[in-house]
């Protein structure tokens, strides 16, 4: 048998297996058209300079910075098994130990230390009395650092800990990471063959962060398909475009450590998603709310265009768009108490639910879904390879960036055309020219007024067949077209100013 580490879990298959069987055979999640990463060991000679403190709550990886390494090498074994000694809002610090002899002497001085870094101090400035720190958050202070050690380094992975460790945590074992170097094996995985102590991952699994919930629905309404298209790549991150949103709240802007995923706020791309492959600062554009636990790896080989199979913890809780039937069995499964009002029957359709984000659900162990008759949801089928920023709009519009029931007010009415806007208002943005209708456009032709006019943006459905305007009422150069209405088109002829239309995609 041969052993291979699939996703990070070891593994025994036959040999001379070609790389797709062994991810059959272990039942790994996978799918054909996204990325595969399959790695070899290749001798590594350096000195290691990173060290893991395993605690009780989990593994920290420390990067010794080249100035300490020295002392750090021949000391670090002094901390394995010591305890938290004190901790701060800023600090946390494992000790004592008796530095006595040592030749360092306190500091007296205030410093500036910055999140995630590790330091040597002295409890009343007494050399007997050392400890080794960890900087909870950007801060000043006082703690007898000594002059020839200023900083030991920082933590480079597991930073999400040093929040967490408290009162009756441990260091259980310092020792060095043996930096191992990889390198990637291209080919077919259906033809590559697995070799011994191989590796091979197949998807990312994020955990969500509940001191984020708004900015991890938003994450959760991108990854529906459960696919991440990388759009952009960088020395430290990489990125998954989202659709254009107008603002997120700042949630959780704190340190963007290695193996954390964001989604950017405000500014430039908002709404896009970004996991970093190293360490970054906080950012008050970007909302830390996630975390790579499976698949870190994949983050370094990631290239544009690539497309990553991605599984959150939780999964999406937002049951919008199914029946009431389809919503109590998937909730069932999760251990959620699910409460029905408005159309009760199975078959009717949600457009609504209380609460409304997955972290919040979680927490409250219920939810509660308003139903509808299924022909008060109009269905529609939207051409986003012909007219991509016209639907992103509509998206946008409608508020289905990441629900499955969009929602549109009427604002206008005729016998040939139904005017809809957002119901938060008319939504009005710069759209060139894509997709103009030629000739005929037919009934139930669903469009936008593009910026040929000054209602940039106004949503319409044609009700009547016109060789002359386009569902907005416009002229056909001031139209693009994005899809049409595939069922319940009578449902529209009959409404008023004010009335709210449910849309759903086929």
């Amino acid at each position: 048998m041969v052993r291979v580490f699939i996703n990070g879990e070891e593994k025994e298959v036959p040999p001379r297996l070609s790389v797709l069987k062994a991810l059959e055979l272990s039942g790994t999640p996978y799918r054909g058209d996204c990325k595969v990463l399959v790695r070899r060991r290749v001798e590594e000679k350096e000195e290691p300079r990173e060290y893991v403190l395993e605690t009780t709550r989990g593994a920290l990886t420390l990067e010794v910075e080249e100035g300490a390494f020295g002392w750090w090498r021949d000391h670090f074994r002094l901390f394995s098994g010591k305890g938290m000694w004190w901790e701060t809002n800023h600090a946390v610090v494992f000790g004592p130990v008796d530095l006595r002899g040592s030749g360092l002497k306190p500091s007296r001085v205030k410093r500036r230390f910055g999140e995630g870094e590790v330091f040597l101090g002295f409890g009343g400035f007494d050399p007997s009395q050392a400890f080794l720190g960890f900087s909870r958050r950007s801060h000043e202070g006082l703690y007898g650092v000594p002059e020839g050690v200023p900083s030991l380094g920082r933590v480079v992975r597991g930073g999400y800990l040093v929040d967490r460790v408290g009162r009756g945590d441990r260091l259980l074992r310092v020792y060095p990471r043996v930096r191992e170097r990889w390198e990637p094996v291209q080919g077919n995985p259906a033809r590559m063959e697995v070799e011994e102590g191989m590796e091979i991952f197949t998807y990312l699994k994020v955990a969500l962060l509940p001191q984020a919930k708004v900015g991890a629905e938003h994450l959760l309404g991108l990854s529906r398909e459960g696919v991440w298209r990388v759009s952009q790549t960088g020395s430290s991150f990489l990125s998954v475009e989202g659709p254009p949103v107008d603002t997120l709240p700042p949630e959780n802007t704190t340190m963007r450590f290695r193996g954390t995923v964001t989604v950017r706020n405000s500014g430039k791309r908002v709404g896009s998603l970004y996991l970093y492959r190293r360490d970054s600062p906080p950012s008050p554009h970007h909302s830390v709310v996630g975390r790579v636990e499976v698949g870190t790896e994949m983050l370094d080989h990631a290239v544009r265009g690539d497309r990553l199979l991605v599984r959150t913890v939780p999964r999406r809780m937002v049951v919008v768009g199914m029946t009431q039937g389809e919503a109590s069995r998937f909730l069932q499964e999760e251990g959620i108490r699910h409460l029905r009002v408005g159309d009760e029957r199975d078959e009717a359709v949600i457009i609504e639910q209380r609460p409304e984000l997955t972290l919040e659900v979680k927490e409250e162990g219920r939810v509660v879904t308003l139903g509808v008759d299924p022909g008060a949801v109009v269905r529609v089928k939207l051409w986003e390879e012909k007219a991509p920023r016209s639907v992103a709009h509509f998206r946008t519009a409608a508020e289905m960036v990441t629900s499955a029931v969009g929602k549109l007010s009427v604002i206008a009415l005729t016998d040939e055309v139904l005017l809809l806007s957002s119901v938060r208002g008319k939504t009005f943005r710069s759209l060139p020219a894509e997709n103009v209708p030629e000739g005929e456009v037919e009934e139930g032709a669903l469009g936008v007024t593009n910026s040929f006019r000054r209602l940039t943006g106004l949503v319409g459905v044609r009700l009547k067949p016109s060789r002359t305007f386009g569902p907005t009422g416009e002229a056909l150069e001031a139209t693009n077209l994005i899809g049409k209405v595939t069922g319940n088109l009578e449902n529209l002829k009959n409404r008023e100013v004010g009335d709210v239309i449910y849309v759903m995609e086929e």
